[in-house]
């Protein structure tokens, strides 16, 4: 039989007392239970040595004879011809059944009691563990407390009751409801449990249920208000808890998250960069300069000017006049202003005129570059 020295498998040392002994093993327990650790092999073996050495170290006969033999321990006071040492049937070390369903460890050491014996204020582990919520119950359809976790596991621990599908729907609105927020009335068809089965998809003798035809879910109409804050942008998500599908093992539903759509403006466009506006020139503008008034996304107006030689796609920057973050928790984004030459549809002969004689006074070729 292997040597274990389980006062270095708990972290104590040999002239620990009874209650370091179970604060190092409470400790090491939380950290590698296997339902902390879900699939971890090795996490379970260390387990599994933990609470070996604390079910000697915590017995004050065991804990003598272990420190008097050592390794032998186990051995003292046992039948002759190798006999059982264990005093169960198999020499299993765990008690009945194997693993850790039998173990003799008294899970209030690792999880603690309350005051007068009562079972209070456990460990902060255990109310992790053991979290509560509202549940839904798949077969009657109604909401009620739970614990986050059912199904007692081999250990004799809950697993986690899963909650429902989470659901997207897409909300529509225009880029100035976008900037100043808005209030929109939904209607959509969401997911409930079947009242007619409870969510079994059979009826009556076991026939499939005529309602949800088997599925155990039906679509009804749910009309919903949903408040959208100022300054989101297109693809922004709004949750709303427990409005998504329902869970078919009684645990919570899912969330819906809807997803904000800005239907494009003919004037501006959102980037994540900031706000942009395209602005005509004349040509006459743009080489002589002037001032123009630029529309802004809040119906108003503002004034900029143009300097001479202004060219086709300068940008120019309004600081903080442009489009506001969410909720209005930072400063406004910048306005930009993109300026675009455009030539008269039409002109009159005497305007022609007038370019005819002003080109031959330019003598500026703007193609240059391209003939290198």
């Amino acid at each position: 039989m292997e040597y274990k020295d389980y006062y270095k498998i708990l972290g104590v040392d040999k002239n620990a007392d009874e209650k370091e002994i179970k604060k190092a093993y409470r400790r090491l327990a939380r950290k590698y239970h296997p339902d902390v650790n879900p699939g971890d092999k090795k996490a379970e073996a260390q387990f599994k040595e933990i609470n070996e050495a604390y079910e000697v170290l915590k017995d004050k006969d065991k804990r003598q004879k272990y420190d008097e033999f050592g390794q032998y321990w186990d051995k003292v006071g046992s039948a002759p011809g190798g006999g059982n040492p264990w005093g169960n049937a198999g020499g299993n070390p765990w008690g009945n059944g194997g693993g850790f369903q039998g173990s003799s460890v008294n899970f209030q050491d690792l999880f603690g009691r309350g005051n007068a014996g009562k079972q209070g204020d456990f460990s902060d582990f255990f109310n992790f563990i053991f979290s509560q919520g509202v549940g839904q119950n798949a077969n009657t359809g109604k909401r009620g407390r739970r614990s986050a976790f059912s199904d007692m596991d081999g250990f004799g621990f809950q697993q986690e009751i899963p909650k429902g599908k989470d659901a997207e729907f897409p909300v529509q609105i225009t880029l100035q409801e976008a900037a100043q927020g808005t209030v929109k009335m939904l209607d959509m068809n969401r997911e409930t449990i079947c009242t007619a089965c409870k969510g079994h998809g059979v009826g009556m003798h076991n026939s499939l249920c005529q309602m949800c035809y088997g599925k155990g879910n039906v679509y009804k109409p749910r009309h919903l208000e949903v408040k959208i804050p100022p300054g989101v942008q297109d693809g922004f998500k709004i949750r709303m808890k427990g409005e998504g599908s329902p869970s078919s093992s009684g645990g919570d539903s899912g969330d819906l998250y809807l997803i904000v759509r800005i239907t494009p403006h003919s004037n501006f466009e959102l980037t994540k960069n900031g706000l942009y506006c395209e602005v005509p020139l004349l040509p006459t503008e743009a080489v002589l300069g002037t001032e123009i008034d630029v529309p802004t996304l809040d119906g108003g107006r503002v004034t900029m000017t143009i300097p001479p030689g202004t060219q086709s796609g300068r940008v120019f920057r309004l600081k903080e006049m442009g489009f506001p973050s969410v909720n209005n928790s930072k400063p406004r984004g910048d306005f930009f202003v993109k300026v675009k030459i455009v030539i008269p549809d039409s002109l009159s002969e005497d305007e022609k005129n007038l370019y005819r004689q002003l080109s031959r006074f330019s003598h500026e070729n703007p193609r240059k570059y391209l003939l290198k």
